[in-house]
């Protein structure tokens, strides 16, 4: 059949590349691997009969002493593990750790962890059967070793038993026998998860995985049935107050490592829990969280069960839930109000029939507690209030449309927050809210975002900070709401924001320019021509406190203006001590466009044509992220920078502009080979062909074949006069010339070593500078008197480079010793004058 003729031709091109692992093709092993890699991806499951057999040459070559391709090997191991199955592979290359031998040695030990993260759609009965008895005698082995005092070796039987355990998940993942393998193995996991702590995330893992990979009904009753069993293990694991340390004083309770896969488990095994089990098992957590004597840390813990039973809870229970932490919203304690707030969160955002009865049922009772709470809402429970805020008004009637109104303020001072995602998330709710306003207004839909921003624009009445967060606010709504606004709206929109450009409070006038780039870039040109006037005369009229700050945002809206409508027509808006700067802005653009137009041909001219027809998106207009803004932004920073900008930037802007990547090819001889994984650093930002020649330095100076400097001086126009005085090893050179002027000054040289051919100054011997050693004696210690010399006392020159106050320590330092060695010697000397004196 063609089945098998296939079968035959994939079977001779796979011995084909696994001849490739004989010794004379040694240099090509990592490539041969990779193929073979590759063909157990592909081929592994339909030819396992004949690949199985190659897996012995893979072990048989990992375990030679130094094998340089382990790395390769092992990932073409593991591809034949994903495709062929656990059962297969350890069938063929069994792990052979049972061999007890002196010294202890597992050749194939390697397996495990790579087999670890490739094992999926096996079977969980050859785990039970095969592996689980193996993990059982290796750790009576370890036990067995600690006892007789070989610490070593029991940590190496440790250490293989607890991999073999890690293979569990992988045999957990879309099992192919779980109805019947599962219950053999189920009290062996619970025994693992109340008895070895050290595998406790890893059955929890398991048991996860077990109920979200197996998705058939059968595979889900199965595994309910021992929900009586896993519950409360899961309960008390992760209460456990032995385990739960308490914490210091103002700091967050922190949990053990195995808290989190815990929960994960519990919730996991909620889903497929029978309702009228988990209604009395949330029974329990309730009247377990009412109790007065809990510590905080065991009291967080368990507010964490709660949350977990709210996706599956019936309305009765999610009311008494709500009844229980309605007080908690208003709490003093910032953690149990963030966990009430989360809570609440929560079951507003299920969508299960019982969840949406409930919201239906408490509207108003949650819409006045939220608002009630405003008041005593903390910081740390911003996030979560805007989420619940946000499920109720998309939930709003047309009975609800006050609570709109409500929480406008809000949102808006939401907008400053210091956290970004609460800020994303008021915006987000301001949009909301504008939609919800067409929905519950009973208006059309223009109107009812006209009722709504004169609403948002009563915010333009509060402090710095809300006008800031008003004027932020109403760009986003422009933006979202465009094609509603009307003339008459756009009108008050602008003359009540540009009144703020001239404002003393720099939040304001940052706020104001990005309002007014939104609606220049938003709003189509017959709506916004007849305010260009207004928006000209105002960004030009400066305070002075912003003046400089904002020049570069204020250059891009003249920009903007000049690209939706013209050159003329904004020049003759512009007073005459700012017209230079449009004219340099129509420079710049002109010169931008030849050099696009000079790089893009062909498609890439088409692209960039099309490009100019797409909608930019809100961070585009207001952050200055699109292409033209770019470039704008880049030339402005040149021309507000002065002209030491311009002559150092204006090499990095071009070479910025021509852009592309290249390859860096090899020599002659070396091709470039695209499989190698270092092929990324032959990736080149700048093209090789045009390298840069180093600029190197012109000296008028000759050197010698030591390469030292030969300098020679030349005769100068004029008569000279050249006085020479050297002392300490400094020149002084004086030059008068009655030629010019200008030579007419004290120049300074510094010192030149003696050494090789050119010019050779008298140095001062070492002996000038060394004083006191003319008094030493040549037979005796000490010093000796000389005739018609002063005393040999010890004398410090007095030198002008003494006085530097920076290096004072450092020269206080030289002589801190004198008076030391003087005692020394007066001492030595007394002593002997007592001994000739006896």
């Amino acid at each position: 059949s063609k089945r098998e003729q296939l079968l035959a031709h994939v079977q001779k091109a796979f011995k084909a590349v696994e001849a490739g692992l004989k010794y004379k093709y040694y240099s090509s092993w990592s490539l041969v691997l990779r193929a073979l890699g590759t063909f157990y991806h592909v081929a592994g499951k339909q030819c396992k009969g004949f690949m199985a057999k190659s897996l012995v040459s893979l072990c048989e070559l990992r375990a030679t002493t130094s094998f340089p391709y382990s790395a390769e090997l092992e990932e073409s191991f593991g591809a034949a593990v994903r495709a062929m199955g656990a059962h297969t592979v350890l069938t063929a290359v069994p792990l052979q750790l049972e061999v007890d031998s002196e010294p202890l040695d597992f050749p194939r030990s390697w397996m495990l962890p790579a087999m670890k993260d490739h094992i999926r759609q096996s079977e969980l009965g050859y785990f039970t059967a095969a592996l689980l008895p193996l993990a059982g005698s290796l750790r009576a082995k370890a036990q067995k070793y600690r006892e007789s005092g070989k610490p070593l070796e029991a940590k190496l039987y440790d250490t293989l038993q607890l991999q073999i355990w890690a293979l569990l998940p992988g045999f957990c993942t879309e099992s192919m026998d779980l109805k019947s393998s599962f219950p053999s193995i189920a009290r062996i996991l619970g025994s693992a998860l109340t008895e070895r702590p050290d595998l406790r995330i890893t059955v929890c893992q398991a048991l996860r995985l077990l109920i979200e990979t197996n998705k058939a009904d059968e595979n889900k009753a199965e595994l309910a049935r021992y929900s009586k069993n896993y519950l409360p293990i899961l309960f008390n694991l992760y209460t456990s107050p032995s385990e739960t340390p308490e914490p210091l004083e103002g700091h967050t309770p922190a949990p053990p490592p195995h808290q989190e896969p815990l929960l994960e488990a519990l919730r996991a095994y909620l889903s497929v829990t029978e309702q009228k089990l988990l209604e009395d098992f949330f029974a329990k957590v309730m009247s377990k969280l009412k109790q007065e004597q809990l510590s905080p840390s065991t009291r967080s813990l368990i507010f964490d069960l709660a949350h977990s039973f709210v996706p599956h809870l019936s309305q009765p229970s999610l009311t008494d839930l709500f009844t229980f932490i309605t007080p908690l919203l208003d709490s003093a304690n910032s953690k149990k109000q963030k966990r009430a707030y989360t809570i609440l969160m929560c079951m507003l955002s299920c969508n299960s029939p019982a969840h949406h009865a409930f919201r239906r049922k408490h509207l108003d009772e949650l819409r006045k507690v939220l608002l009630e709470s405003l008041s005593t809402a903390r910081a740390s429970s911003k996030k979560p209030r805007l989420k619940c805020l946000l499920h109720i008004v998309d939930h709003l009637t047309p009975d609800n449309a006050d609570f709109i109104a409500a929480i406008v303020p809000e949102m808006i001072l939401c907008v400053k927050e210091v956290n970004e995602k609460s800020r994303a998330l008021a915006l987000k709710l301001l949009l909301s809210m504008g939609y919800a306003a067409q929905r519950c207004y009973r208006k059309s839909a223009d109107e009812s975002v006209t009722d709504y921003f004169l609403l948002v624009l009563a915010g333009l009445a509060g402090s710095s900070r809300m006008v800031a967060a008003t004027i932020m606010a109403l760009g986003r709504l422009v933006y979202e709401f465009q094609d509603l606004l009307g003339s008459e709206l756009v009108r008050r929109l602008l003359s009540s924001v540009c009144v703020f450009l001239s404002s003393h409070r720099r939040e304001v006038v940052k706020a104001a320019l990005g309002f007014v780039k939104i609606t220049i870039g938003v709003l189509p040109e017959k709506e916004l021509a007849s305010h260009v006037e207004d928006l000209v005369s105002t960004i030009l009229s400066w305070g002075e406190n912003t003046k400089n700050h904002f020049r570069l945002k204020a250059r891009v809206i003249l920009e903007r203006l000049m690209r939706k409508f013209s050159y003329e027509l904004v020049a003759g808006l512009v007073p005459e001590q700012h017209r230079k700067l449009l004219v340099h802005i129509r420079k710049m653009n002109e010169r931008e466009k030849r050099r696009r137009l000079a790089r893009t041909e062909g498609e890439e001219g088409e692209e960039g044509s099309s490009r100019k027809h797409h909608k930019p998106s809100y961070e585009d207009l207001l952050y200055d992220s699109s292409d033209d803004e770019e470039k704008s932004t880049k030339q402005s920073k040149r021309v507000l920078g002065g002209r030491a900008a311009v002559a150092g930037g204006g090499r990095a802007v071009k070479r910025r502009a021509q852009g592309g990547t290249w390859i860096k090819e090899g020599g002659e001889e070396e091709p470039v080979n695209f499989l190698d994984p270092a092929i990324v650093k032959r990736v080149v930002a700048t093209d090789p062909s045009q390298r840069r020649q180093k600029r190197r330095v012109s000296n008028s100076f000759e050197t010698n074949p030591e390469g030292k400097l030969v300098i020679t001086e030349e005769e100068a126009q004029g008569e000279k006069k050249e006085i020479a005085a050297t002392s300490l090893g400094t020149e002084d050179m004086e030059v008068d010339a009655t030629e010019d002027k200008r030579m007419n000054r004290k120049r300074k040289f510094q010192e030149v070593r003696g050494g090789g051919s050119g010019i050779h100054r008298q140095m001062p011997s070492r002996m000038d500078f060394d004083y006191g050693t003319e008094y030493k004696a040549k037979k005796a210690k000490g010093d000796m008197k000389k005739p018609g010399k002063p005393d040999p006392f010890a004398y410090v020159p007095l030198m002008r480079q003494k006085l530097n106050r920076r290096k004072q320590a450092k020269l206080t330092g030289q002589f801190s010793g004198l008076m030391r060695k003087a005692k020394k010697g007066s001492a030595a000397g007394a002593k002997k004058l007592h001994r000739k004196k006896r």
